[in-house]
């Protein structure tokens, strides 16, 4: 059974309008916490898969990182958590 957030996440995905020419505008209204439960409710799976890469490049903690397109952040806590340091992030919304 899906929960109350699931639910809304979903609804909101089938709200959205793709088509848009200006997605970053579509971005903009949607809350952080409804915007990480639709990545959830999708089972968006690339940012494992990137920050796993990352890990495998075993690069020093102090290395610069630069997460373009970053979102609510999720990238930027993950490999934080993954004890890099100097990270910085852009998104167009």
């Amino acid at each position: 059974m899906l929960s109350e957030q699931e639910i809304e996440a979903q609804k909101a995905c089938t709200a959205f309008d793709w088509n848009t020419d200006d997605m970053g505008k579509q971005y903009d209204n949607i809350p952080p916490q409804l915007y990480e439960a639709m990545m959830d409710t999708v089972r968006y799976r690339e940012l494992d898969e990137i920050c796993e890469t990352v890990k495998e490049l075993n690069l020093p903690s102090n290395s610069e990182v630069m997460d373009i397109g970053a979102g609510t952040g999720r990238a930027g806590r993950s490999l934080k958590a993954q004890g890099f340091k100097n990270i910085d992030a852009i998104d167009a919304s």
